[in-house]
């Protein structure tokens, strides 16, 4: 089988949410499905619950790693409420901080670190 990361979209069919991934198993934590479920739904572009995968390309380990950290550094920051899972995108980390109060602090640890920020959200 193909282990090559796979770019892949996921559409809320009820919000019109999207959220790009690159990484199954993150992808799997975050919606409760199983990952080996999630890699059959991309491949066949299946919609399961009220949630449509969407498989956009395969890329190889060094550009993931490298996407991500680009992801992490350039891109949108998508993080989440543990509490009531809404979900808020800020452009860059400085938004983030702004929006926070955040002194200091790297957004990037606190998402090395699975720490929450304000003890409720999570950086995905």
């Amino acid at each position: 089988s193909n282990k090559e990361p796979s770019i892949f979209l996921v559409t809320n069919l009820d919000t019109d949410e999207c959220i790009q991934w690159d990484n199954q198993f993150q992808a799997s934590k975050f919606y409760g499905i199983p990952q080996a479920q999630i890699s059959h739904l991309i491949k066949d572009n299946k919609i399961y619950k009220n949630l449509k995968f969407t498989f956009i390309q395969k890329i190889n380990y060094k550009s993931a790693s490298a996407y991500t950290n680009f992801k992490n550094t350039l891109e949108n920051i998508t993080i989440v409420s543990i509490f009531t899972n809404e979900i808020k995108i800020f452009e860059t980390q400085v938004d983030l901080k702004k929006f926070f109060d955040l002194q200091g602090h790297s957004i990037l640890d606190y998402k090395k670190n699975n720490q929450l920020i304000h003890s409720e959200w999570k950086i995905l």
